[in-house]
Order: structure tokens, then C-alpha cells, then sequence
């Protein structure tokens, strides 16, 4: 799993904002429920999916 670390500079393309949280596919262990930099991105996982969600506006890039 990335670290908080690995997601340092990465900015959302809408709004700007840094620090989005990583995107888990596929089932997801119990902690990641309630972990705050974790979305949880469904069960279907494509080659193309997005890694991050923004914590501002909620965009998956």
C-alpha cells in the first residue's frame, strides 16, 4: 500500500488541491473502512482506473 508520503505532489486536476487519498479496489480489509486516507473504489478493478480521489471535491484521477 502507498505510504502518506507517496502522495506528496500530486494535486487534484480540478481544483488544485494536494493530498487526495488513495483509491483500494476489490474487497477491502476491514481497517480501510474507517481509514481516512483510503476511498474505497469498488470491486471491479480496470487497467485504467483512477488512484486518487481529491478530499476537496471529490474527483478520481
Amino acid at each position: 500500500m502507498e505510504q502518506r508520503g507517496a502522495r506528496r505532489g500530486r494535486a487534484c486536476p480540478v481544483c488544485g488541491a494536494g493530498d487526495p487519498r488513495r483509491i483500494a479496489y476489490g474487497l477491502p480489509a476491514p481497517e480501510l473502512f474507517d481509514d481516512p486516507d483510503i476511498a474505497l473504489g469498488g470491486c471491479l478493478v480496470a487497467d485504467d482506473a483512477p488512484r486518487f480521489r481529491c478530499r476537496t471535491c471529490a474527483t478520481d484521477f
